[in-house]
């Protein structure tokens, strides 16, 4: 398996399956997981009714919370959100449980998409509410999207350096460290490997690989 390490993001890599470093509910927010909102299709007028009629089905507070988020950051709600609010009403709208993996219906120019729960946000908090990812949640939530990966027999992945940002619970180093590890698990089951270096923190470990 050829590893190679590059900036930018893991959508934007030619690759069949991109791995998303995803919260616990699916909620698109910035980096990586905004790229992927942002380049997906905008929604029709019946689409974006029918994700505010998805959106009622959610517990109150993670309905709350959603909307809060996308009206603090004045995101634009995309095809990308509604597939990801489709998997998460199939979860009987009850949170993904950390170190899980999703493969996602939606795709983008063929490529499909594996979210990756490593962190997340308990809705029922109004402070604190971050779930931080630890070594243990990275390392199974990467393994079980791997594992998914090798399931629908892809051979070339994009991958972030994912929770490297101190609020988030690891450093990028921590998270560089455990997605090497965990790919060296799966050596012989892929051709090739972009781990993505899609922030500024993660960028400064460029001159060191």
């Amino acid at each position: 398996m050829r590893i190679n390490y590059e900036p930018g993001f893991a959508i934007e890599k030619d690759v069949e399956v991109v791995i998303n470093s995803a919260n616990n509910n699916l909620l698109l927010g910035t980096s990586g997981a905004g790229k992927i909102r942002e380049l997906s299709s905008k929604l029709s007028f019946v689409e974006t009714f029918n994700y505010w009629i998805m959106l009622k089905y959610l517990p109150r507070n993670m309905k709350k919370w959603y909307r809060e988020s996308y009206k603090k950051h004045g995101w634009e709600v995309r095809k990308a959100q509604v597939s990801c609010l489709t998997l998460l009403l199939k979860n009987k709208g009850e949170s993904y449980a950390i170190g899980s993996a999703i493969l996602d219906v939606h795709t983008f120019k063929n490529k499909k998409i594996i979210h990756a729960v490593a962190m997340g946000y308990d809705t029922e908090k109004d402070k604190d509410r971050r779930i931080k990812a630890t070594k243990n949640s990275l390392e199974e939530s990467l393994e079980n999207s791997l594992a998914l990966a090798q399931v629908i027999k892809a051979k070339t992945i994009a991958v972030p350096i994912m929770c490297s940002r101190p609020d988030y619970g690891l450093n990028p180093k921590e998270s560089l460290a455990i997605t090497n590890k965990v790919l060296k698990k799966f050596d012989k089951a892929f051709d090739k490997v972009i781990v993505c270096l899609d922030n500024d923190l993660t960028l400064k470990l460029k001159s060191k690989l």
